[in-house]
């Protein structure tokens, strides 16, 4: 007999984000295995100008005066009602807004037996973005971590450094699980892009952040190599305009591209840029996408301590760097010299092999 589940989804998230892409899987594993109860909404491709006016105001309301009531006040109503009507086995919490973490307590306390299950998108205090915080958005988070964790049965993180971090919390959850962010089987594209008269082209896709994760010493590096060469980037280019590249027929730009495109586009091109985090907790979702495609991957980083580095320090064809222009084009040079592609079992990275993880929670035995 399936066990009964309330899945808890954030407001306003898009299908196309690191968030919107985990939540498709994890909602097509919890529909399979579950008997599925939704409250939110599941990721959508946009949203009307009404529905993303009014999620402003809520998350512009909450950072300013740091409260939880005015977000998760629909989510409790509906997790109550839910909970009147049927017996629950586990409650499925997806974490952005952060404030959903508050629905932990408020769900145990109404059935203190029931196993309430998160799942972390983005951590919290070691979060990429926490330094440029609003203090109270800082206090928030810690007071979260403080005062929440405790009423988790099982979180899941997206590396070891993160389950470590939060194994060794004053109040630890009862239990925390590594689920990467996973991809998804794709037909290998071998061919490279020939449209143009570049011998070797390059894609970089993902974000950029000022310290902590930048494009520069990249854009130098193929500006002045005297390889043959091309660089696309997709980015958020439209919200970020700092890190458009130097105008030059070496280097196209482009806003960010669904995932099915973006993996053709990984098949037209000879190379597959990664770029790092500085900090040591958390790993780009783009890893397991770039390695599944067994191209050549340029991996340029800064941390020894990177958690990325864990994934991919004895797999063939990855050509490392550090984030500084003459190591970037002495591994441009070295990839020049190199077989074109690297056979990398493609199972460990799929999500239906990463959320087999949850199996001991979500089926019976």
């Amino acid at each position: 007999m399936k066990k009964s589940v309330i899945y808890v989804c954030g407001y306003q998230i898009y299908d196309c984000s690191p968030v919107g892409v985990r939540m498709k899987y994890i909602h097509k594993y919890l529909t399979e295995n579950t008997n599925l109860f939704i409250v939110g909404g599941l990721p959508r491709h946009s949203f009307g100008f009404l529905h993303r006016l009014v999620a402003y105001v809520i998350r512009r309301v909450s950072e300013l005066f740091g409260t939880s009531s005015l977000i998760t006040l629909p989510y409790k109503w509906k997790i109550r009602e839910i909970l009147k009507r049927h017996k629950i086995d586990a409650v499925f919490i997806q974490t952005l807004p952060f404030y959903n973490y508050f629905l932990c307590e408020y769900t145990k306390k109404i059935v203190p037996e029931i196993e309430i299950v998160v799942d972390m998108s983005d951590p919290l205090v070691p979060n990429l973005k926490f330094d440029s915080m609003s203090r109270r958005m800082k206090d928030s988070l810690i007071s979260i971590e403080k005062d929440c964790f405790k009423y988790i049965d099982c979180l899941c993180v997206l590396n070891g450094q993160l389950q470590d971090y939060y194994q060794h919390l004053k109040f630890p959850p009862q239990k925390t699980i590594v689920i990467e962010q996973g991809t998804d089987l794709v037909m290998q594209n071998f061919q490279s892009n020939k449209e143009n008269n570049f011998h070797m082209s390059l894609i970089y896709a993902g974000g950029f952040y000022l310290g902590k994760r930048e494009p520069f010493p990249l854009y130098e590096s193929v500006l002045d190599s005297k390889i043959d060469l091309k660089l696309s980037v997709y980015s958020h280019f439209g919200l970020h305009h700092e890190f458009v590249p130097p105008i030059s027929n070496k280097i196209e730009w482009f806003d960010v591209i669904a995932q099915d495109e973006l993996y053709e586009k990984y098949g037209l091109h000879d190379v597959i840029v990664f770029l790092d985090n500085t900090e040591k907790y958390q790993v780009p979702g783009k890893l397991f996408e770039v390695l599944i495609m067994r191209k050549p991957v340029l991996f340029i980083y800064s941390n020894e301590e990177s958690p990325s580095l864990q994934y991919v320090r004895n797999i063939e064809g990855i050509f490392f760097a550090h984030n500084n222009k003459p190591e970037i084009m002495s591994a441009i040079q070295e990839i020049w010299a190199s077989k074109k592609y690297y056979y990398r079992d493609p199972n460990k990275y799929l999500w239906v092999t990463l959320l087999k993880r949850l199996d001991f929670i979500f089926k019976e035995h």
